[in-house]
């Protein structure tokens, strides 16, 4: 058990590190009739999410492969969990938000439409939307107090985007989200490798 704050930064980030590494991506909400009802994640779970990944070489569905770009950030996150629903609150500046349920071994999922910001699409990527959204998704651990996991800024229907991640703690808020990096605004750009043609989407 970590006492420390530095001691408990350390495993609480390495949580994360093992939670994106292992966890299986959920692809959509948990089902109402699968939620949780014994209430043992409910209460304020305080944290925050962030991303320092400013660059990266992915794969789509369709087989395009593209780099993105992505803009740093640093966030406050709020889960609150009452009766098998999460609802989730991203940054305090013009809050995202959004309410799905958690399962009885504590995952969960949910995505909420990003407005203000860009997201650049140059090529011939074939997106046929200029929607974005953020999704996040973790895993509530009623013993450790702890819950972890990614999130993610992404076009609907779509692999590629700007991944970071996400932990935060029930009766204490943890703080542990690198300093000196912007709030969140779901900006970001999408190239594909060897196309041409830019297009710019601006939503």
């Amino acid at each position: 058990m970590c006492y420390h704050h530095s001691l408990l930064t350390a495993c609480l980030f390495g949580s994360v590190l093992a939670l994106t590494g292992c966890q299986q991506q959920l692809t959509r909400p948990i089902a109402e009739d699968m939620r949780d009802s014994s209430g043992q994640f409910d209460g304020q779970w305080q944290g925050q999410a962030w991303s320092t990944i400013s660059s990266d070489i992915q794969h789509m569905n369709m087989g395009s492969t593209v780099r993105t770009y992505c803009d740093r950030f640093a966030d406050d996150l709020n889960l609150s969990v009452s009766n098998g629903w999460v609802t989730a609150t991203v940054r305090s500046a013009q809050p995202l938000t959004f309410k799905v349920p958690v399962s009885t071994t504590g995952e969960f999922y949910g995505a909420v439409d990003v407005t203000g910001g860009k997201w650049f699409v140059d090529g011939s990527l074939p997106i046929f939307t200029s929607k974005r959204h953020l999704v996040i998704s973790g895993v509530f651990n009623s013993a450790s107090n702890n819950v972890s996991g990614y999130v993610k800024t992404t076009p609907v229907d779509e692999n590629v985007g700007c991944r970071g991640q996400f932990v935060a703690s029930r009766g204490t808020a943890f703080h542990g989200a690198p300093q000196g990096l912007p709030g969140y605004t779901g900006s970001g750009e999408l190239h594909e490798v060897g196309g041409d043609d830019p297009i710019i989407i601006v939503r």
